[in-house]
């Protein structure tokens, strides 16, 4: 990707390769995505939504300690989200800039859009309304992104 755009005369972040997907196309398929999941995790779990909305997320002001269950001890309902780390890179700035989601007490801002390293984890609470009619989107927390501490050995 790198040559290609540099071939192309375009810096990276802006190029789009040939039949590749603009960074907008992307985002559009991210928040499709997200709108399908939103719905089924509604249906799944019909009996851990509450009248109007989800269980709250995990309000601890305390750091992610590097354990599993950081920021979800009391989540009711989680899904897991594999992507690759450009994609995660979008999906990170349409969370923080279009979502609004505050950013990690502790973060670097600069670090918010950096591409997510090879098996890198990034974990967000998302707190859904629901109603009979539509279910959309209440809160959003960040817990961490771009994590790799999962990799330690001992």
């Amino acid at each position: 990707m790198k040559n290609m755009a540099k071939a192309a005369g375009q810096p990276l972040p802006e190029f789009t390769p040939p039949e590749g997907e603009t960074m907008e196309q992307v985002k559009l398929r991210i928040k499709d995505f997200l709108k399908a999941m939103y719905q089924r995790i509604a249906n799944d779990h019909q009996d851990k939504v509450q009248d109007g909305g989800t269980s709250s997320a995990d309000e601890s002001t305390e750091a992610p300690a590097g354990l599993a269950n950081d920021g979800v001890s009391s989540v009711p309902v989680h899904a897991l989200v594999v992507g690759h780390g450009a994609y995660m890179s979008i999906a990170m700035r349409y969370f923080f800039e279009d979502l609004k989601c505050p950013v990690p007490r502790g973060l670097d801002p600069a670090q918010q859009f950096s591409i997510c390293p090879n098996t890198g984890m990034c974990r967000f609470i998302i707190t859904l309304k629901c109603s009979s009619v539509d279910i959309a989107l209440s809160d959003i927390k960040c817990v961490f992104i771009n994590r790799r501490d999962h990799f330690k050995t001992n």
